[in-house]
């Protein structure tokens, strides 16, 4: 997955991958999902190798996510809207973001593609 991270002097580009995650859909409709992020895996890619290597370390440490106390995030769909008008995007999602044993609601847009799915009959299908 992609990250941005703003600061007042400007802005990061980075990767992190996702650990587990599930969706509930409806046809086109999501009605829920959970998503566990490996915060290990967290790398910039606007940097060069020493500035970068420097500011994941940063990010790592107990100075920001602590990964060695907090090895994931997770992200809980609580609501998800269809976006029409953007070919880049499918959705936009709210949810529960929970870094460091904090969790704030957030908003994330996405483009909706799917890799397994179970298949639970007529009822909402489910897809991991």
């Amino acid at each position: 997955m992609n990250w941005t991270a703003s600061k007042p002097t400007g802005k990061h580009l980075g990767t992190v991958e996702l650990a587990q995650g599930s969706i509930t859909a409806m046809g086109n409709d999501i009605l829920s999902g959970t998503f566990r992020v490996d915060m290990g895996s967290v790398d910039n890619l606007d940097l060069e190798e020493d500035s970068r290597d420097k500011l994941v370390k940063h990010l790592l440490s107990a100075d920001f996510f602590d990964v060695d106390r907090y090895p994931q995030a997770v992200f809980e769909i609580i609501s998800a809207s269809q976006i029409q008008d953007d070919p880049t995007v499918t959705h936009s999602l709210t949810g529960n973001l929970t870094v460091r044993d904090i969790t704030k609601q957030n908003c994330h847009s996405c483009k909706r593609f799917l890799c397994k799915q179970q298949d639970v009959g007529r009822n909402p299908s489910i897809f991991h």
